[in-house]
């Protein structure tokens, strides 16, 4: 981290004048009427990067370290707080995980948000969660990656094979890298009718660079029929000149919500956390935040989409419910 003055863009330095004078969207009801600061004395951001490895607090110590100082230096809300940026590679216990660790803020894909980290809906009477165990996870922003507004899913298949559409692939196997999530998948990659284990078979890959040369080669003992990947793995495979010109995609999906910033606890009203969200944007724009978010392999942060959000959660809801049907005997309505 170097100690240039922190240089914005127009744009950036436009936005952040006006959360600075309260004159953001919504920002000035939260003058004269005693809102309480619902950060406390300690910013607390978690980064959230499921099966990632390399993701540790030890191997991004210096990343990490950067992230707190810019925050603790440009962030009008955490000015005179202490600073911790947290980073966590899995989900099995990530709810214990944000409680335990006392995180304000959570980057996280949009998969982790919508599979793990909402809490239940309290319907008429009935209890539901404990209040304590409730996180209160709002998403107030959307993480943009490698230029595109959404995250997509591809399927691609050896340049030789027969297969031409998923329709082919039935009854056969793709090999997936361990970073996206069986139950986003089931419940939102894939369409109805094609989905696994009644279509075709997934397999879950720790290193999906085996299965792929593998599949390139047409060699070893397990060669997958194809392969299924998000955005960030097709990146990393087209700028493969020996590996890109071997494979052919034959299915794409819709575009889904990619990453997204959340808001925990009860205190962040809607005025609080989109102004918080336009100071983020803002700073991120600026030349060390650029820096930064390039470390995160993200663009930037921008307003939530969220009519595709609240999709993408019913989408979700609604297969998950079918299955329980579909379990109990019940059978029922069309998924999607």
């Amino acid at each position: 981290m170097t100690n240039r003055p922190t240089l914005l863009s127009p744009k950036a330095a436009a936005v952040l004048g006006l959360c600075l004078l309260g004159l953001g969207p919504k920002a000035a009801a939260q003058d004269g009427e005693g809102v309480k600061d619902p950060i406390g004395d300690e910013l607390v951001v978690l980064l959230v990067r499921p099966g990632d490895a390399a993701a540790t607090e030890e191997r991004a110590a210096e990343f990490l370290a950067a992230f707190e100082k810019l925050l603790g230096e440009e962030l009008p809300m955490a000015r005179g707080k202490d600073v911790r940026v947290r980073l966590v590679n899995r989900t099995e216990g990530l709810r214990e995980f944000i409680r335990a660790s006392g995180a304000d803020l959570v980057f996280t894909p949009a998969s982790v948000f919508v599979s793990d980290l909402r809490d239940p809906p309290i319907e008429g009477d009935e209890p539901g969660e404990p209040s304590e165990a409730r996180l209160h996870a709002r998403p107030i922003g959307e993480v943009q990656r490698f230029g595109a507004s959404g995250e997509r899913y591809f399927v691609a298949v050896a340049k030789d094979s027969e297969s031409q559409s998923l329709d082919d692939l039935e009854g056969l196997e793709l090999a997936t890298p361990k970073t996206i999530s069986q139950d986003w998948l089931r419940h939102v990659v894939l369409p109805l009718g094609k989905r696994a284990p009644e279509f075709l078979r997934v397999r879950t890959c720790e290193n999906l660079s085996d299965e792929v040369f593998e599949l390139v080669e047409g060699g070893g003992d397990e060669v997958p029929d194809g392969l299924l990947f998000d955005l960030e793995t097709r990146k990393l495979l087209e700028d493969d000149d020996f590996v890109w010109p071997e494979l052919r995609v034959v299915w794409e999906s819709e575009p889904v919500p990619q990453g997204l910033l959340l808001t925990v606890g009860e205190g962040f009203r809607d005025d609080v956390g989109e102004n918080l969200r336009l100071q983020l944007q803002a700073l991120l724009d600026c030349e060390d935040g650029q820096e930064l978010t390039a470390q995160m392999k993200a663009d930037g942060l921008v307003e939530l989409d969220r009519e595709r959000l609240e999709a993408t959660i019913d989408r979700h809801d609604r297969s998950k419910a079918a299955d329980a049907r579909e379990r109990n005997g019940e059978g029922g309505d069309a998924r999607r």
